[in-house]
């Protein structure tokens, strides 16, 4: 997705749900016109996902959204606006203006784009209200390999550098969780192209690749039959769905992988509108229902943080990312677009 001089790295890829306020805008119109006599919210709300559906972002999105639909009392439906690394839906969710019936989900990929030049703005255009939910990174392995843990790998890595192949997405947060991976390790692993996260499963599988980042929920089904191995979990400690899995740092490597689901709204967003979802977001965080449906059947975790903790977690990707990529310059080549 080299040895950090830091003792520990925390690498989230911070997935933020931006609030935008629908209105007039075409493509966000409301299917009716919101009562102003029942108070804010008053009206069905949209959902941006600039990923495919059944994706991790998709399907976090979809369970935060259900739970929103009935705490808020309106409707809360997810729309998937797909295209240039997540880029055409944050647009399209920027040009919204700011009365409270669109939401966005966006992600530290939007932070890269910034970096790397795909966009001209980033998540800190937005306004953050709270973090819900967190999908670990694991490390994963078709079921036939050989290694069953990520000293395994490493050890082979370091006999065989540049042979072991890695899926990675060229110019996203999975290329830098690669880099970060392999500067801590010390190791250095071939790259293999694959379009989306999503998609390494199965490349695992079929053989395409020997080794791949992942999260439960993208793995989900090959887990379930069988066909694919998790080496190791980069989280603090191992998910109810994937105990077998022991911790990066159970195993020498004190390195942290995740995406991370929040709420943020564009610049102009009205105060008391932010704060009534920092509220949801609070309730949503201690319902069994969704816990249950996070945590267990998704394989994410429920990691509330509030607006101000949120808003350092933000800062503190975006200087990381940064940091990454000056110290990778363009020697790592699938970090950087068109390379």
């Amino acid at each position: 997705m080299r040895a950090f001089s830091e003792p520990r790295v925390v690498f989230g890829f911070v997935l933020t749900l931006a609030l935008t306020l629908q209105s007039c805008a075409p493509a966000f119109s409301p299917a009716f016109s919101p009562d102003s006599r029942r108070g804010y919210p008053n009206g069905p709300i949209t959902v941006v996902v600039p990923y495919a559906a059944g994706t991790d972002a998709d399907v976090a999105a979809r369970g935060v959204a259900e739970f929103l639909s009935r705490d808020l009392g309106v409707s809360v439906s997810v729309r998937n606006v797909v295209g240039d690394s997540g880029s055409r839906g944050s647009q399209q969710a920027r040009s919204a203006p700011a009365d409270g019936y669109t939401l966005l989900l966006l992600d530290e990929q939007l932070i890269l784009n910034q970096q790397l030049g795909i966009t001209t703005y980033g998540p800190f255009e937005f306004e953050p209200i709270a973090q819900i939910v967190t999908a670990p990174a694991f490390i994963a392995t078709d079921a036939g390999s050989s290694w069953t843990s990520i000293a395994n790998l490493v050890d082979e890595a370091k006999a065989r550098p540049d042979e072991l192949s890695w899926a990675m997405t060229p110019a996203s947060t999975q290329a830098l969780a690669a880099y970060s991976f392999m500067s801590k390790a010390g190791v250095s692993l071939r790259p293999v192209r694959f379009e989306s996260i999503d998609q390494v499963a199965e490349g695992l599988v079929n053989k395409q690749v020997q080794v791949g980042q992942t999260t439960y929920g993208s793995a989900l089904q090959q887990l379930r039959q069988g066909r694919v191995r998790l080496l190791g979990v980069a989280w603090e400690k191992r998910g109810a769905l994937s105990a077998a899995a022991s911790t990066f740092k159970e195993q020498g490597i004190d390195l942290i992988l995740s995406t991370n689901y929040g709420f943020a709204a564009p610049k102009g967003t009205p105060l008391a509108m932010r704060q009534t979802f920092e509220q949801a977001l609070s309730r949503a965080a201690k319902d069994n229902a969704l816990q249950q449906k996070i945590e267990v059947d998704q394989g994410f975790v429920v990691n509330f943080q509030p607006r101000d903790a949120y808003i350092n977690r933000l800062k503190d990707s975006d200087t990381q990312i940064q940091s990454i990529l000056q110290r990778s310059g363009r020697r790592f080549c699938p970090i950087w677009p068109f390379c």
